[in-house]
């Protein structure tokens, strides 16, 4: 993400699982969740993830305090779209 790429669009939902350390279970023996994620550099040269998943499971206040420590943001599950189209217009994703 240094040159020619300023936000990494992730959608398998391992990966999204494992890069975060969390888990679910939303299907059925596998212990995954729905979701997608953007991860981007600020202008501070700081990265920051976007977690778009249903927003009633971070709702535990264990969850959102570790989310915030690893400065992830949540957004609503359905935000995606709009979100790449905001973020496609100043960045190459």
């Amino acid at each position: 993400m240094e040159k020619d790429c300023s936000s990494l669009f992730v959608s398998t939902l391992d990966d999204i699982a494992w890069t975060l350390n969390l888990r679910g279970g939303d299907i059925p023996y596998n212990p995954l969740f729905f979701s997608y994620m953007l991860l981007h550099k600020t202008a501070d040269n700081q990265f920051k993830v976007d977690l778009f998943i249903n927003k009633d499971k971070c709702s535990d206040p264990e969850v959102q305090k570790y989310l915030a420590e690893i400065n992830v943001t949540v957004h609503a599950y359905g935000e995606i779209e709009q979100k790449l189209l905001e973020y496609g217009k100043g960045y190459k994703i």
